[in-house]
């Protein structure tokens, strides 16, 4: 499938968690200079706007998965996840989750390709298949919700999802913008909705998961320990978790591109322990 490889830009790594960590598409100068500054910039606005109204609307999608939603690319998306549905290096936690991703997609309320019979049909199979799974769990929360939606469509478009998304946005995107800006999108939703609980297991069974490569489960921590140190709640427990998981990940994956990163965190909370301490013998 050259036309799902190119999109996704991943040829030689297993095909389903790489959309967890991914940011954005790499722009070429070509596509540049053939769409024009000004259109681009605005293009890229638009692009940037919707993903965040999308991962605002539904936090269990997935980076890639926004990204397909985002860019019209629903049915190359949902190969994709198929691709790591059957990938027999993977356990029923990890296929679990492609299939519940495919109905994410087609669900959302800002895909024009939004077709909720088939996010039901996709979300029946992870119960069926998969029934011991946590994933069955939440499968049966979405079909409900789904269910609901069927008896009561929503009547906007995309495009006007949009609009009045927009209006609301302002209000969240200071809470954003005080995030640290090493945590990807998920994160980020998850912290800012009161979320974490869910992300933090997502998290874990990445890590949990040997056919993962080694950078991936090793993102999967640093996510975790990120969230745990800004969260709205966070306190002096989930800062020692967390320092204990960035330690983790520089022990069982010295080799990780995040490692600069993860130094850099690990300096930060040892210097906040310090000023914890220096103060409390002050007073």
């Amino acid at each position: 499938m050259p036309r799902v490889r190119n999109f996704f830009r991943q040829r030689t790594l297993p095909l389903l968690m790489v959309s967890i960590f991914l940011t954005a598409c790499t722009v070429t100068p070509v596509y540049m200079a053939e769409l024009g500054t000004r259109e681009f910039a605005r293009h890229e606005d638009l692009k940037g706007k919707l993903s965040n109204a999308i991962i605002d609307e539904e936090g269990d999608m997935l980076t890639l998965s926004v990204r397909a939603v985002a860019e019209g690319r629903t049915q190359e998306a949902e190969q994709f996840y198929l691709q790591g549905y059957q990938n027999p290096n993977f356990g029923p936690e990890i296929k679990a989750i492609a299939l519940h991703q495919i109905a994410m997609i087609y669900k959302s309320s800002y895909n024009a390709d939004r077709d909720y019979q088939k996010a039901i049909n996709y979300l029946n199979r992870i119960v069926n298949e998969f029934p011991q799974s946590r994933g069955a769990e939440y499968a049966q929360v979405q079909i409900a919700k789904i269910k609901t939606l069927q008896a009561n469509p929503i009547s906007l478009t995309p495009a006007e999802k949009l609009a009045e998304w927009e209006l609301t946005a302002v209000n969240l995107q200071s809470k954003y913008d005080q995030l640290d800006q090493d945590m990807n999108p998920l994160s980020r939703r998850a912290v800012v909705k009161n979320r974490t609980a869910e992300a933090l297991e997502l998290y874990t069974l990445v890590y949990n998961e040997s056919g993962m490569p080694a950078d991936f489960r090793a993102a999967a921590l640093y996510q975790k320990a990120l969230i745990l140190v800004n969260r709205e709640e966070s306190g002096p427990n989930d800062r020692h978790v967390a320092l204990l998981t960035l330690r983790q990940i520089i022990s069982e994956f010295p080799k990780t591109r995040y490692r600069k990163g993860v130094e850099r965190h690990i300096n930060d909370l040892l210097n906040r322990d310090r000023e914890t301490l220096k103060s409390s013998q002050q007073g």
